[in-house]
Protein backbone atom coordinates (compact mmCIF):
# COMPACT_ATOMS: atom_id res chain seq x y z
CA UNK A 1 0.00 0.00 0.00
CA UNK A 2 1.48 3.29 -0.94
CA UNK A 3 1.09 6.57 -2.72
CA UNK A 4 3.02 7.68 -5.75
CA UNK A 5 3.40 11.22 -6.98
CA UNK A 6 1.42 11.55 -10.17
CA UNK A 7 2.73 13.79 -12.86
CA UNK A 8 1.18 17.21 -13.07
CA UNK A 9 -1.38 17.58 -15.82
CA UNK A 10 -2.29 13.91 -16.01
CA UNK A 11 -5.51 13.91 -14.04
CA UNK A 12 -8.93 13.89 -15.62
CA UNK A 13 -9.52 17.59 -15.05
CA UNK A 14 -5.97 18.90 -15.29
CA UNK A 15 -4.35 15.77 -16.41
CA UNK A 16 -5.72 15.28 24.84
CA UNK A 17 -7.73 18.19 25.04
CA UNK A 18 -9.68 16.91 28.10
CA UNK A 19 -12.93 16.27 26.28
CA UNK A 20 -14.45 13.91 23.79
CA UNK A 21 -14.36 14.64 20.06
CA UNK A 22 -17.17 17.01 19.22
CA UNK A 23 -19.67 16.68 16.44
CA UNK A 24 -19.65 19.12 13.59
CA UNK A 25 -22.49 21.57 13.36
CA UNK A 26 -21.68 24.33 10.92
CA UNK A 27 -21.03 24.11 7.19
CA UNK A 28 -17.89 25.59 5.70
CA UNK A 29 -17.23 27.11 2.33
CA UNK A 30 -15.92 23.76 1.11
CA UNK A 31 -19.17 21.96 1.87
CA UNK A 32 -17.40 20.28 4.78
CA UNK A 33 -18.36 20.50 8.43
CA UNK A 34 -16.52 22.83 10.79
CA UNK A 35 -15.28 21.35 14.08
CA UNK A 36 -16.70 23.79 16.64
CA UNK A 37 -13.71 23.46 18.94
CA UNK A 38 -11.50 24.97 16.29
CA UNK A 39 -13.62 28.10 15.82
CA UNK A 40 -15.34 29.61 12.79
CA UNK A 41 -14.21 28.90 9.28
CA UNK A 42 -13.98 31.51 6.56
CA UNK A 43 -11.93 30.10 3.71
CA UNK A 44 -10.45 26.79 2.64
CA UNK A 45 -6.96 28.21 2.95
CA UNK A 46 -7.61 29.27 6.53
CA UNK A 47 -8.93 25.78 7.23
CA UNK A 48 -5.71 24.26 5.91
CA UNK A 49 -3.53 26.74 7.77
CA UNK A 50 -5.35 25.96 10.99
CA UNK A 51 -4.96 22.21 10.51
CA UNK A 52 -1.28 22.56 9.66
CA UNK A 53 -0.66 24.54 12.87
CA UNK A 54 -1.88 21.67 15.05
CA UNK A 55 1.14 20.10 16.73
CA UNK A 56 -0.69 16.84 17.44
CA UNK A 57 -3.74 16.43 15.18
CA UNK A 58 -4.48 12.99 16.66
CA UNK A 59 -3.89 13.52 20.37
CA UNK A 60 -5.84 16.77 20.55
CA UNK A 61 -9.02 15.02 19.47
CA UNK A 62 -8.71 11.75 21.38
CA UNK A 63 -11.30 11.18 24.12
CA UNK A 64 -10.19 12.16 27.61
CA UNK A 65 -7.85 9.54 29.08
CA UNK A 66 -7.20 7.79 25.77
CA UNK A 67 -3.56 6.73 25.64
CA UNK A 68 -3.27 6.32 21.89
CA UNK A 69 -3.26 2.54 22.31
CA UNK A 70 -5.07 0.58 19.61
CA UNK A 71 -5.53 -3.06 18.67
CA UNK A 72 -6.59 -5.97 20.84
CA UNK A 73 -5.30 -8.14 23.69
CA UNK A 74 -3.11 -10.19 21.35
CA UNK A 75 -1.74 -7.49 19.09
CA UNK A 76 -1.66 -3.79 19.82
CA UNK A 77 0.07 -0.57 18.91
CA UNK A 78 0.78 2.81 20.41
CA UNK A 79 0.07 5.41 17.73
CA UNK A 80 1.26 9.01 17.81
CA UNK A 81 1.73 11.87 15.35
CA UNK A 82 4.96 13.56 14.35
CA UNK A 83 6.24 16.17 11.91
CA UNK A 84 8.94 15.08 9.51
CA UNK A 85 11.44 17.43 11.19
CA UNK A 86 10.77 15.90 14.62
CA UNK A 87 11.53 12.32 13.60
CA UNK A 88 14.71 10.92 15.14
CA UNK A 89 17.45 9.91 12.68
CA UNK A 90 16.65 6.27 13.48
CA UNK A 91 12.94 6.68 12.73
CA UNK A 92 13.65 8.76 9.63
CA UNK A 93 15.85 6.01 8.21
CA UNK A 94 13.34 3.31 9.18
CA UNK A 95 10.51 5.15 7.41
CA UNK A 96 12.56 5.35 4.22
CA UNK A 97 13.83 1.77 4.41
CA UNK A 98 10.36 0.32 4.99
CA UNK A 99 8.95 2.31 2.08
CA UNK A 100 11.75 1.14 -0.18
CA UNK A 101 11.35 -2.49 0.90
CA UNK A 102 7.61 -2.49 0.27
CA UNK A 103 7.36 -0.22 -2.76
CA UNK A 104 10.55 -0.11 -4.82
CA UNK A 105 9.60 -2.85 -7.27
CA UNK A 106 6.12 -1.40 -7.82
CA UNK A 107 7.70 1.96 -8.68
CA UNK A 108 10.23 0.35 -10.99
CA UNK A 109 7.45 -1.43 -12.84
CA UNK A 110 5.55 1.85 -13.30
CA UNK A 111 6.22 4.84 -15.50
CA UNK A 112 7.41 6.98 -12.59
CA UNK A 113 10.35 4.72 -11.65
CA UNK A 114 12.14 4.65 -8.29
CA UNK A 115 14.63 7.21 -6.94
CA UNK A 116 16.12 6.99 -3.44
CA UNK A 117 16.80 10.71 -3.46
CA UNK A 118 13.32 11.75 -4.55
CA UNK A 119 11.61 9.48 -2.03
CA UNK A 120 13.84 10.68 0.82
CA UNK A 121 13.08 14.29 -0.12
CA UNK A 122 9.33 13.59 -0.22
CA UNK A 123 9.38 11.94 3.21
CA UNK A 124 11.34 14.85 4.71
CA UNK A 125 9.41 17.80 3.27
CA UNK A 126 8.26 20.46 5.73
CA UNK A 127 4.55 19.70 5.42
CA UNK A 128 4.94 15.94 5.86
CA UNK A 129 3.11 14.53 8.89
CA UNK A 130 3.27 10.99 10.21
CA UNK A 131 1.23 8.54 12.24
CA UNK A 132 3.83 6.27 13.82
CA UNK A 133 2.78 2.89 15.24
CA UNK A 134 4.97 1.23 17.87
CA UNK A 135 4.38 -2.36 18.94
CA UNK A 136 2.70 -2.37 22.35
CA UNK A 137 5.03 -4.92 23.99
CA UNK A 138 8.41 -4.07 22.50
CA UNK A 139 8.10 -0.40 21.51
CA UNK A 140 9.52 -1.21 18.10
CA UNK A 141 8.20 0.74 15.08
CA UNK A 142 5.99 -1.50 12.97
CA UNK A 143 4.05 0.84 10.68
CA UNK A 144 3.52 4.42 9.64
CA UNK A 145 1.26 6.66 7.60
CA UNK A 146 2.57 9.78 5.85
CA UNK A 147 -0.10 12.44 5.33
CA UNK A 148 -0.58 16.12 4.59
CA UNK A 149 -3.36 18.70 4.72
CA UNK A 150 -3.59 20.09 1.19
CA UNK A 151 -5.84 21.81 -1.33
CA UNK A 152 -6.67 19.28 -3.98
CA UNK A 153 -8.95 20.09 -6.92
CA UNK A 154 -10.35 23.09 -4.98
CA UNK A 155 -11.14 21.02 -1.86
CA UNK A 156 -9.42 20.99 1.54
CA UNK A 157 -8.41 17.35 2.01
CA UNK A 158 -6.09 15.16 4.04
CA UNK A 159 -3.92 13.27 1.56
CA UNK A 160 -2.36 9.91 2.38
CA UNK A 161 1.05 9.75 0.73
CA UNK A 162 2.17 6.43 2.19
CA UNK A 163 0.83 3.77 4.53
CA UNK A 164 3.46 1.13 5.16
CA UNK A 165 3.47 -1.83 7.57
CA UNK A 166 6.27 -4.23 8.45
CA UNK A 167 5.64 -7.57 6.78
CA UNK A 168 5.53 -9.33 10.16
CA UNK A 169 2.54 -7.12 11.06
CA UNK A 170 0.65 -7.24 7.78
CA UNK A 171 -2.79 -8.82 7.90
CA UNK A 172 -3.29 -7.98 11.58
CA UNK A 173 -5.34 -4.82 11.14
CA UNK A 174 -2.63 -2.19 11.58
CA UNK A 175 -2.99 -0.70 8.11
CA UNK A 176 -6.74 -0.41 8.54
CA UNK A 177 -6.28 1.18 11.99
CA UNK A 178 -3.93 3.80 10.58
CA UNK A 179 -6.31 4.64 7.74
CA UNK A 180 -9.28 4.88 10.14
CA UNK A 181 -7.26 7.24 12.35
CA UNK A 182 -6.49 9.38 9.31
CA UNK A 183 -10.21 9.60 8.51
CA UNK A 184 -10.83 10.53 12.15
CA UNK A 185 -8.26 13.33 11.88
CA UNK A 186 -9.74 14.46 8.59
CA UNK A 187 -13.22 14.75 10.05
CA UNK A 188 -12.10 16.45 13.25
CA UNK A 189 -10.10 19.07 11.33
CA UNK A 190 -12.91 19.77 8.88
CA UNK A 191 -11.35 18.27 5.76
CA UNK A 192 -13.66 17.37 2.89
CA UNK A 193 -12.24 13.90 2.31
CA UNK A 194 -9.28 11.56 2.52
CA UNK A 195 -7.46 11.06 -0.76
CA UNK A 196 -4.68 8.78 -1.93
CA UNK A 197 -3.00 7.44 -5.04
CA UNK A 198 -2.44 3.73 -5.59
CA UNK A 199 -0.77 1.73 -8.35
CA UNK A 200 -3.24 -0.37 -10.31
CA UNK A 201 -0.68 -3.17 -10.27
CA UNK A 202 -0.86 -3.24 -6.46
CA UNK A 203 -3.98 -5.42 -6.52
CA UNK A 204 -4.03 -6.18 -2.79
CA UNK A 205 -3.88 -2.47 -1.95
CA UNK A 206 -6.65 -1.64 -4.43
CA UNK A 207 -8.88 -4.31 -2.86
CA UNK A 208 -7.98 -3.07 0.64
CA UNK A 209 -9.03 0.50 -0.11
CA UNK A 210 -12.12 -0.29 -2.18
CA UNK A 211 -13.48 -3.30 -0.27
CA UNK A 212 -12.25 -2.98 3.32
CA UNK A 213 -12.30 0.81 3.62
CA UNK A 214 -15.04 1.61 1.10
CA UNK A 215 -13.02 4.18 -0.84
CA UNK A 216 -14.20 5.10 -4.33
CA UNK A 217 -12.44 6.22 -7.49
CA UNK A 218 -12.26 10.00 -7.13
CA UNK A 219 -13.59 12.32 -9.81
CA UNK A 220 -10.04 13.73 -10.00
CA UNK A 221 -8.69 10.35 -11.12
CA UNK A 222 -7.72 10.20 -14.82
CA UNK A 223 -10.77 7.97 -15.31
CA UNK A 224 -13.39 7.96 -12.57
CA UNK A 225 -15.20 4.85 -13.84
CA UNK A 226 -13.58 1.91 -12.04
CA UNK A 227 -14.02 -0.69 -14.80
CA UNK A 228 -12.64 1.66 -17.43
CA UNK A 229 -9.92 2.98 -15.12
CA UNK A 230 -8.49 -0.48 -14.55
CA UNK A 231 -8.10 -0.83 -18.32
CA UNK A 232 -6.78 2.69 -18.92
CA UNK A 233 -3.17 3.26 -19.93
CA UNK A 234 -2.49 5.36 -16.82
CA UNK A 235 -0.92 3.10 -14.18
CA UNK A 236 -2.51 4.55 -11.05
CA UNK A 237 -5.87 5.37 -9.46
CA UNK A 238 -6.80 8.33 -7.28
CA UNK A 239 -9.20 7.16 -4.56
CA UNK A 240 -11.11 9.07 -1.91
CA UNK A 241 -13.46 8.70 1.06
CA UNK A 242 -15.65 11.48 2.42
CA UNK A 243 -14.88 12.71 5.94
CA UNK A 244 -18.44 12.28 7.21
CA UNK A 245 -19.75 11.98 10.79
CA UNK A 246 -19.18 8.23 10.93
CA UNK A 247 -15.47 8.85 10.42
CA UNK A 248 -15.36 11.24 13.40
CA UNK A 249 -15.74 8.44 15.94
CA UNK A 250 -13.24 6.03 17.45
Amino acid sequence: MGQKQRKKGTSKKAANNGGKPQQAVAPGDDGAHVPPRLGPLRTKQQLLERANKLEDPLGIFLPNGHSGDFGNSRCGWKVSTAHAASLSPHLREWVFSLTKCNMQQLYRDAEIGWSDEEKRDELQERDARFLIALERETGAPVGFLHFRFVLENAHAVVYCYEVQVERSMQGKGLGKTLMQLLSFIGYQTGMRKVMLTVFKSNKSAVRFYLDSLQFVVDSFSPDDDLDMAMEDAVDYLILSSACDADKGKL
